[in-house]
């Protein structure tokens, strides 16, 4: 898997063009006084926010363009994040906002993250689920948010074989790349009640994966977690 940051610069006429095209030019044009309001925008944090896991982006921008440029301009968000977008559009779907592509190599998936301010999003090297970065992100949520990751205030040693919740198909060149990125997250004040909390796939052979890439995963709490 790919992962990659790319700016794209915002340059070109206001123009619809085709989606062939290497040209940066906007697939909808801002709105008047856009440049004037993403000035305004530059010197302020974001503060609205808008995502949409789009299933194709490409196939959003063929047949259901104009309904969703009527909500971004109904909302005005600051930022906006789309996921699955199966392949990178060839032009900025919007003029006033900065795009980042992270790319995939696998058909369902890829990102892309829009700011009408100037941002650096940190690029996150290695194994995309379990880069360095996003371990310490991590992390750091747990901390804030005073939760537990059930699964490893259990088993506080590595599991090689039982301790992962995603796998590589056995067969192609993710074979034997695993990862447990399928958690489930509870209070710290219930940290005492958490009786067992389980992956119930195992090996490279995806064996209790029930047909998915992903295995299940179980949480059992005391009955006195409900009386806290």
């Amino acid at each position: 898997m790919k992962r990659f940051f790319q700016p794209i610069v915002k340059e070109g006429s206001s123009k619809k063009p085709a989606l062939s095209t290497s040209a940066d030019t906007p697939l909808c044009p801002a709105a008047d006084g856009g440049d004037k309001k993403e000035e305004k925008r530059g010197s302020t944090p974001p503060l609205k926010f808008l995502t949409w896991n789009a299933n194709s982006l490409l196939l959003r921008v063929k047949n259901n363009w104009p309904e969703f440029s009527r909500l971004v301009q109904s909302l005005d968000p600051d930022v906006i994040c789309f996921q699955v977008l199966m392949r990178a559009l060839s032009n900025p779907p919007f003029r006033e906002y900065h795009v980042w592509w992270s790319l995939s190599d696998s058909k369902y998936g890829g990102t892309a993250l829009l700011c009408k301010k100037q941002l650096e999003p940190k690029k996150d090297c290695g194994q995309p689920g379990f880069t360095l970065a996003e371990r310490h992100r991590f992390d750091s949520i747990l901390t804030q948010g005073k939760l537990i990751d059930a699964y490893r205030f259990l088993h506080k040693e590595k599991d090689m074989e039982g301790g992962f919740s995603w796998s590589g198909n056995p067969v192609g060149k993710y074979r034997g790349k695993r990862m447990r990125i399928d958690y489930f997250i509870v209070s710290e004040k219930l940290k005492d009640k958490i009786v067992a909390c389980e992956m119930h796939g195992h090996g490279i052979e995806l064996e209790g994966f029930c047909g998915s890439d992903h295995c299940p995963v179980s949480l059992v709490l005391s009955d006195e977690a409900w009386r806290s």
